[in-house]
């Protein structure tokens, strides 16, 4: 009997002990998918609109400039703009045919992951004391872009897209997926726009930029619209980056429709309190580093915002509860 008992004990306490180890086993799991791993969702930034029309200005002014061979990233600065297999010079023909020049960008890739797809149009015209649509589009591929007076060139997109990748990582666009076109829908108060495309021409030393009707539409990973905007207005552009002196004229203005909250935003660029205007006064950096831009808001949202550039990148943004802040601008298309 004694036996017996002891055989039990025996068995109970083996039993219990293979039951113990087994829970303390770590069953490995496979890694996650990348669609299923944390990134974290995007929002409307305050300054978003300010930014976009920054962001456009200054693609347009690098265009009428000839700097029209590249696809630059949403990147803190001019050193970090996509190169490689992004690089238009490697996709855009290198002969102008008819005035008219396209690039298609075929899903290139850039070291940021960035997926870039669909193109743009470029047709120039020139008035009859300057040289044929051909010469002009041609001289225009490469800087010093819009050299004769009453030469113009229109941009039209029919659709331009940016996947940022999931490898963008502390960058506020991280996995988002931005959409451009010039022929916007009607916005949010029945607005309409003309779809011709944005007009870029020269007279003397001033360069016009009328934006007629220019659609951004931005998503995130997940698929939430972040925002939808429509922009339409015209600037007048003085100097050049290649010499460290663009400006934006005082008294220019845009005006940005945000679809998403139904709101009307009029950009007005002026001179900070230094007496500056909206400039870009680095070869190295895509961004302006002085002026300011207020933007009054009205529809759904009412109020106004100041963003004062500071530096490469760097502005301080009153926003419309009146308090500044330092912001860091990520968008250099």
């Amino acid at each position: 009997m004694k036996n017996s008992t002891r055989a039990l004990w025996i068995l109970s306490i083996c039993v219990l002990s293979a039951c113990v180890l087994s829970a303390c086993v770590k069953t490995e799991q496979p890694p996650a998918p990348v669609s299923a791993r944390a990134i974290p969702e995007m929002t409307e930034s305050p300054s978003s609109p300010a930014e976009s029309v920054i962001s456009q200005i200054g693609h347009y002014a690098s265009v009428s400039e000839g700097r029209m061979a590249s696809v630059k990233s949403a990147a803190v600065n001019v050193s970090a703009s996509v190169s490689g297999v992004c690089d238009g010079s490697l996709i855009r023909p290198l002969k102008c045919t008819g005035g008219v020049i396209s690039t298609v960008w075929n899903g290139c890739l850039d070291r940021n992951s960035l997926i870039a797809t669909g193109g743009v149009t470029d047709r120039f015209t020139v008035d009859a004391t300057a040289a044929g649509d051909d010469d002009a589009c041609n001289a225009s591929l490469h800087p010093p872009g819009l050299t004769q007076d009453g030469v113009s060139m229109v941009r039209q997109i029919p659709m331009m897209s940016y996947d940022f990748g999931v490898a963008w990582k502390g960058n506020p666009l991280q996995g988002g997926k931005l959409v451009i076109d010039t022929a916007p829908p009607p916005a949010w108060d029945g607005t309409t726009f003309d779809p011709k495309g944005t007009v870029v021409s020269r007279q003397g030393l001033k360069r016009k930029i009328k934006i007629n009707g220019l659609h951004e539409h931005l998503t995130s990973f997940s698929g939430k619209v972040i925002y939808d905007y429509s922009h339409s207005g015209e600037i007048i552009m003085t100097g050049a980056l290649a010499t460290a002196d663009r400006s934006i004229d005082s008294g220019s203005q845009l005006v940005t429709w945000n679809n998403s909250s139904s709101t009307k935003i009029i950009h007005t660029f002026a001179n900070d309190l230094a007496g500056n205007p909206v400039r870009w006064a680095s070869t190295r950096c895509c961004f302006p580093v002085q002026g300011q831009v207020t933007s009054v808001y009205s529809g759904q949202v009412s109020g106004t915002t100041v963003m004062t550039f500071t530096g490469c990148a760097k502005a301080n943004f009153v926003g419309l509860d009146g308090v500044k802040t330092p912001v860091s601008l990520s968008r250099c298309l």
